[in-house]
């Protein structure tokens, strides 16, 4: 939190252990292991992930971690808001996991990343710093340059995947427009849905949730 009352965009933390609860957050959240083992589990899917394994879980995912006793990992909890508004979408979301993609574009995060956490310690924590800014962003634009997924990426997922999707996208464009006014219309055109579907859809799994939007 800064001066102002306002929340940091990116925060940086690193952690020695977990607490094996399930939750799920509104930011973005980047995982870089140092040290050890790290589980993260969604729904069904438990990711492995070893030193210099890097995973990303997009906002509004429920998820838990679990460690190794000697874990130690980094992690960057990204708002939301800021990535929508600079990407001007309302549904962001990034596809990032080391552990089955081997590609050179990994390598290149890896080294923002490492630069990133040295920085962070030579400053002993301190992130009131162009320097600490600057690079949270460079790391920023290269998730969104190797990692955005895009509109026809996202045709390949199965049907569990996109009701989870469909879910997050709701979840993130309220979260993005939460100052004004979200009628059932706008919503529906900005998720290239009819209006008829997006009422059914609500009213079967969501009612309870969002009653609150008007038609």
């Amino acid at each position: 939190m800064d001066t102002n009352g306002r929340r940091e965009r990116v925060k940086l933390h690193i952690y020695n252990k977990t607490d094996g609860i399930e939750h799920f957050h509104q930011d973005i959240e980047l995982l870089y292991v140092l040290e050890g083992t790290l589980e993260v589990t969604s729904g069904e899917e438990t990711v492995h992930l070893e030193a210099e394994d890097i995973f990303v879980l997009n906002a509004n995912k429920h998820h838990m971690l679990n460690g190794s006793e000697n874990v130690l990992f980094l992690q960057l909890s990204i708002l939301y808001q800021t990535v929508s508004d600079v990407l001007q979408s309302g549904d962001v979301i990034f596809w990032c996991n080391s552990t089955n993609d081997k590609s050179e574009r990994y390598e290149e995060l890896r080294k923002i990343l490492k630069v990133l956490l040295k920085h962070y310690v030579e400053m002993k924590g301190d992130t009131a710093n162009f320097g600490h800014i600057a690079l949270c962003y460079r790391v920023l634009d290269n998730l969104s340059m190797y990692f955005l997924v895009r509109t026809s990426d996202k045709e390949m997922l199965d049907e569990q995947d996109k009701f989870d999707e469909r879910i997050r996208q709701i979840n993130n464009y309220i979260r993005a427009n939460y100052s004004q006014p979200i009628s059932l219309k706008e919503l529906a055109d900005q998720l290239y849905l009819s209006n008829g579907y997006l009422s059914r859809f609500f009213q079967a799994e969501l009612w309870d949730e969002f009653c609150g939007i008007s038609d």
